[in-house]
């Protein structure tokens, strides 16, 4: 051993210690041309040592034929791998991540749309045409301003807000926790939310669960909980806005939101809170401007603690299927569906009543069932 750093490039020592950047050793275009996920690769690098990128480096990586090549040659597995490697470990930062991928224009190379229909439906129940080239790559403006609204709501999750959500003094160790790296992938996917597409067998999914799945290929339980997450948010952003107009929460409505998001629901409120300060920017005429980060704690302090509300998705039903048909002579089938959902939204607001009071509030829904049939 030599006990001595050899330095093949002869300017690895300046990189890294007189003038700390990201660079490639030979040319930029002809490194990430052979391997283009070495343009995801620099990102990491460069977000989790905190060093700019090289000038050249970034017009390679914004080069169309670096990111078609992308798009095309590497896998998808590859491409989450790195991905993930820029959302978890030490000094990780995905807000950066994304807002660098964003910044460089790699946005459509790195999440595509789906190519199995040619038309997608946006949040107003109107229609996307999306053409595609034979790679399967979108022409239409349209998801290319959604990536640009993506870098603006990622701009809007500030540190208070971060703060917020993370720091509450009411929570314990029992209760649901916060998920930053769901967080931020949920929030960076907003504009995308409502945008659905058709399979080849006809079935109609999120763009978002597309994106999650096939795009980058992350584990099944985080193509579920964005898919819950982006089906929940809008109705969390509904109590976010009644809660800070009238200053009180519904029980019911906020139960029936955990119990569909479960262990989840803390996460999907802080994405909410970031969708309303979005909302709030694009608002022509702002009378006021809401803290809706200081809401957001204070809606989640609510459910924690005056409503009690956290799991109660493990909240066991008082009266089972049997007990229902025996007590109420239902028949079987998808009735007794629809009891017992009327049972859960008592008992959410009700939680101290009896057995016997549940018992008596659905024979009075059956009643009012029968009267409308009539």
């Amino acid at each position: 051993m030599t006990r001595r750093i050899e330095d093949w490039s002869g300017r690895g020592l300046r990189d890294l210690l007189d003038h700390p950047q990201i660079v490639t050793p030979l040319d930029p275009f002809v490194t990430l041309h052979d391997d283009p996920l070495r343009v995801l690769r620099a990102i990491r690098f460069a977000v989790r040592l905190g060093y700019p990128m090289d000038s050249a480096l970034e017009r390679a990586c914004r080069s169309p034929r670096i990111q078609e090549r992308l798009r095309i040659k590497v896998s998808r597995e590859r491409v989450g791998k790195e991905l993930e490697g820029m959302f978890k470990g030490k000094n990780a930062n995905p807000r950066q991540a994304l807002l660098t991928i964003g910044r460089l224009d790699l946005s459509s190379s790195v999440f595509l749309m789906p190519n199995e229909s040619t038309v997608v439906e946006d949040e107003d129940g109107g229609s996307i045409e999306i053409r595609h080239h034979q790679s399967g790559q979108e022409q239409t403006s349209d998801v290319e301003q959604g990536w640009k609204a993506s870098q603006r709501v990622l701009q809007l999750m500030d540190a208070p807000c971060l703060q917020s959500s993370t720091t509450t003094t009411t929570t314990t160790s029992s209760s649901s926790q916060f998920d930053l790296r769901l967080w931020v992938l949920a929030v960076y996917l907003l504009p995308f939310r409502k945008v659905t597409y058709v399979d080849r067998k006809n079935k109609t999914h999120l763009v978002a669960e597309y994106m999650i799945r096939e795009s980058i290929k992350f584990k099944n339980k985080d193509v579920v909980a964005i898919n819950s997450i982006m089906e929940s948010v809008d109705g969390f952003a509904r109590l976010l806005l009644e809660n800070s107009n009238v200053g009180s929460l519904s029980r019911l409505e906020a139960g029936l939101l955990l119990r569909s998001t479960r262990e989840l629901w803390v996460t999907a409120l802080w994405v909410a809170v970031v969708l309303q300060k979005w909302r709030q920017g694009n608002e022509q005429q702002q009378q006021q401007q809401r803290d809706w980060s200081a809401a957001g704690k204070a809606m989640q302090e609510q459910i924690q603690v005056s409503l009690q509300l956290d799991h109660c998705w493990k909240m066991r039903p008082m009266l089972d299927g049997r007990a229902l048909i025996q007590a109420l002579n239902l028949p079987k089938g998808p009735i007794v569906g629809l009891f017992m959902e009327e049972q859960i939204k008592w008992m959410l607001l009700h939680p101290d009543g009896t057995k016997e009071d549940c018992q008596d509030h659905l024979e009075q829904f059956q009643k009012q069932q029968a009267q409308q049939e009539q």
